[in-house]
């Protein structure tokens, strides 16, 4: 198991009634499949960015013990 950070943005569903939390979750575990553990279906995940310690990650990204996850709905506009 590996522990990281969770903080949501923005108007996203908010696992557990936080917007800010610690998560344990399996080793090698990704940001699609954090995501999944959180109950975002697949049409609300591809319109979620994920920061992982301050750095834009693709969702298939393997998440590390320690790391600051960061996520934020995408947000168009013109």
């Amino acid at each position: 198991m590996i522990q990281i950070k969770v903080r949501i943005k923005v108007s996203l569903k908010k696992p557990f009634g936080q917007t800010q939390f610690h998560y344990d979750c399996a080793e090698g575990t990704t940001v699609a499949g954090l995501l999944a553990s959180f109950e975002y279906t697949d049409d609300q995940a591809r319109y979620i960015t994920a920061s992982v310690n301050y750095n834009v990650k693709p969702h298939t990204y393997t998440l590390q013990n320690g790391d600051e996850v960061m996520l934020m709905a995408m947000v168009g506009g013109g």
